[in-house]
């Protein structure tokens, strides 16, 4: 059955070693016919035994990995408000290229036509390998089935962009939000990847939300939970881009933290900042993170004052959905534990302690999880006919 070998595949994406039984295990399939299909997987060059496992007392069993070299190529796309980053990975999701990245505000005109500049500038580095998919995560109310982003115009490129990216690159594309995808990362790679309910913070620009409710990755009934950031909570009746006032981000985000530090920067507060500001006129996210780590006061005032915001919005999440984890990512994570604590002191305030004791509050640890996000993206959902194009018969 060509199904249980595109199981066999996808079980060693996510754990590069393991023994027939452990894949048996997990394709929910017997050992007689895991053990045949991988012995077929092997003859065609996509599966390779490396050595027997650690012994647990019995005989030590022979465990087996994909040979991503004869496997082709998937392409990630990460791109947020200002930033596009590309990435080639393999099928293991180890990196075939280096990470290349552009400053790229998707409000500008020709931003489409840089991005798509920036992943032909990727696929020449794919040399002879094939593209299998692309996985491509943005920002935005993302209709997955559609392959739309409702955030834009239906003239906007932005808005059809699934479509143009077949298009432009001729290859299968799948769409995700950005947040989501961030969940799905963690959740196939980070620490609390046993959790079965978590919640992912994605603190970026903006501030979004990836759920695993029951495992899975929750999507609401249009594919649109998670809009964290719109929850009315902000009591400064300022003009959010959603055209709404009253929500959560524009006190709970990067860029209202940069916006807080330039308005104290312009009265001449004392901050290891300034310079950096006189000189340019603005400070970036990456300053003010660094400036916060370091201990400046102002900065950590910024982080603190966003912090508590978004520990207002977590509070009521976690009367919602009680959940066994928080995992705070995307840029903030960079903050590291200054933005736990910091989260945590408004959750007591807001939360009923019986609840707030049964969530647990983490930094990721995942580099880069957007863009490994995509690459999950295109493994959990491409159509797999293509996989016999670039490869042997399956």
């Amino acid at each position: 059955m060509i199904e249980t070998k595109i199981s066999i595949i996808k079980s060693l994406c996510y754990r590069r070693l393991q023994s027939i039984s452990e894949i048996a295990n997990n394709i929910t399939r017997s050992i007689p016919s895991t053990t045949k299909k991988l012995q077929e997987l092997a003859i065609d060059g996509i599966v390779t035994p490396v050595g027997l496992a650690r012994s647990t007392g019995g005989r030590r069993a022979l465990q087996y990995q994909l040979q991503v070299d004869n496997l082709p190529l998937i392409i990630s796309v990460a791109i947020d408000q200002y930033y596009s980053s590309v990435a080639l990975l393999n099928f293991d999701h180890s990196y075939h290229s280096k990470i290349l990245t552009i400053k790229n505000t998707l409000s500008d005109v020709g931003a489409f036509e840089k991005l798509v500049a920036l992943i032909n500038e990727l696929k020449s580095k794919a040399g002879k390998r094939k593209i299998f998919a692309i996985g491509l995560t943005v920002p935005g109310f993302v209709d997955t089935a559609h392959g739309i982003n409702a955030s834009y115009p239906a003239e906007n490129p932005f808005c059809n962009i699934k479509n143009r990216f077949e298009q432009s690159f001729g290859v299968q594309t799948l769409l995700e939000n950005d947040s989501a995808a961030i969940a799905i990362a963690e959740k196939r790679f980070g620490k609390q990847q046993a959790s079965k309910d978590m919640l992912v913070v994605n603190l970026n620009w903006g501030i979004g939300l990836g759920m695993i409710i029951d495992g899975k990755l929750f999507r609401g009934h249009s594919g649109f939970a998670g809009e964290f950031s719109h929850i009315p909570l902000s009591e400064k009746g300022q003009l959010c881009s959603c055209g709404k006032r009253g929500c959560l981000e524009v006190e709970a985000s990067l860029i209202s933290a940069i916006s807080y530090v330039h308005s104290r920067l312009a009265k001449g507060e004392p901050s290891s900042l300034m310079e950096y500001y006189a000189q340019n006129g603005h400070i970036t996210g990456e300053c003010l993170i660094d400036a916060a780590k370091l201990g400046d006061h102002l900065a950590l005032s910024a982080i603190e004052s966003i912090a508590y915001a978004i520990g207002k919005g977590l509070a009521t999440l976690i009367h919602i959905i009680n959940p066994e984890h928080i995992v705070l990512s995307g840029r903030g994570a960079r903050l590291g534990d200054i933005l736990p604590n910091a989260i945590q002191t408004s959750v007591r305030k807001y939360t009923i302690e019986r609840l707030r004791r049964q969530t647990q509050f983490s930094i990721s640890e995942i580099e880069y999880p957007q863009l490994l996000g995509g690459a999950c993206l295109a493994i959990e959902n491409a159509d797999y006919e293509n996989l016999t194009k670039h490869t042997k018969q399956l």
